[in-house]
């Protein structure tokens, strides 16, 4: 992911670790987490197929959210690649 981004990009994503308030987004991102925990236990399926294919879904919201914060900050670090490889 961060390979491809831009530079823009790049910059973007480390700006927002460096702010004060990068802890908000994740305790928002921490209670996202916690509210699928619940939606999941709570959900009413019709089989275990149905079951699956939610249960499926809530993880991938949840692994784009962790991979989101990762690629912030991760940033920082493919910067550094490309000044170095230049």
């Amino acid at each position: 992911m961060l390979r491809n981004a831009t530079g823009e990009q790049l910059s973007y994503l480390n700006s927002l670790v460096g702010r004060d308030d990068f802890r908000i987004l994740l305790k928002v991102v921490e209670n996202f987490k916690h509210y699928n925990v619940y939606k999941v236990f709570s959900y009413q399926a019709k089989d275990d197929r149905d079951l699956a294919l939610f249960r499926a879904g809530m993880a991938g919201e949840v692994a784009a959210f962790d991979a989101l914060l990762y690629a912030a900050q991760a940033a920082k670090f493919e910067i550094e690649r490309r000044k170095r490889d230049k």
